[in-house]
């Protein structure tokens, strides 16, 4: 497996500070130089956003750093494309991770083949009650995939994707239509259902506390109904997720926490 994280030029400390963990846990990370959105000298979506009065669900007009962010996604997965590995391990640089993802990185048999997309983080609060469909997979006595109904799991932090959906996913983005982590995560941009994606419980990435997210605030919501057809998609949408959400499974957001022992943790892994 090709693992990837990404970083801007000018974040140095994140960068050291994603070398010491990587150093620590022993893993072989590729640095994948993030675009910056701050410092392009037009507006990115005048090239990348579909025209208004195409927008079908998604209205909003994307900052240039949502659209850089989504861009620097794609680097990695163009670089997937040109190795001969069939996944990647894709993250972000504000985040802390969990010393019990090494044995889930290094071998992927686990993944089951009807699988192609697993997201690893959260941004859902711990504690806080979740729903999901009913049927999972155990993958040992700690871990199992999900699929989550609500609150949407949304947050690219951490994820492994497979290089078809790779492929699919720069395919489509000749226009960018929302951010990277709507589009992959949500269930209103197809690849939910593409690539039959589940995510992880107990989570086994999380944002770093207190450090910001090279994106700054985003808006919140998907934007105006431009029109009848944009709040007709949407509300059968909201009853859609209703729906689910009464024939799934309670559930609380879990962790599985970092360790500042990792390399000790990491001894006593591989000695199992």
């Amino acid at each position: 497996m090709k693992i990837y994280y990404i970083n801007l030029n000018s974040d140095i400390e994140r960068r050291q500070r994603m070398q010491g963990i990587f150093s620590s846990l022993n893993i072989n990370a590729e640095r994948v130089e993030a675009i910056d959105g701050r410092t392009t000298s037009f507006p990115l979506k005048d090239k990348y956003q579909p025209p208004i009065e195409s927008r079908d669900f998604f209205t909003r007009d994307l900052s240039n750093a949502e659209i850089a962010c989504y861009l620097s996604h794609l680097k990695c997965m163009r670089q997937l494309l040109l190795d001969d590995d069939d996944w990647a391990f894709i993250m972000e640089d504000d985040i802390e991770i969990s010393s019990k993802i090494i044995p889930l990185i290094r071998d992927v048999s686990w993944i089951p083949e009807n699988i192609k997309l697993v997201q690893l983080s959260s941004t859902i609060n711990l504690g806080k009650t979740i729903y999901h469909e009913k049927g999972c997979y155990k993958i040992n006595d700690c871990f199992k995939l999900i699929r989550i109904v609500k609150p949407i799991s949304t947050g690219c932090l951490g994820y492994l994707i497979h290089k078809d959906i790779a492929q699919q996913l720069i395919n489509d983005s000749c226009y960018i239509k929302a951010p990277i982590d709507e589009i992959l995560f949500a269930p209103y941009f197809g690849y939910v259902s593409l690539a039959n994606q589940y995510s992880m419980i107990p989570c086994l990435i999380k944002p770093k506390e207190g450090m910001c997210s090279s994106i700054g605030k985003r808006s919140v919501g998907y934007g105006p109904y431009l029109n009848p057809y944009v709040w007709i998609r949407r509300r059968v949408n909201t009853l859609k997720k209703t729906f689910k959400k009464y024939i799934s499974i309670k559930d609380k957001m879990s962790e599985i926490k970092a360790s500042p022992k990792a390399g000790a943790i990491l001894a006593e892994l591989m000695a199992q």
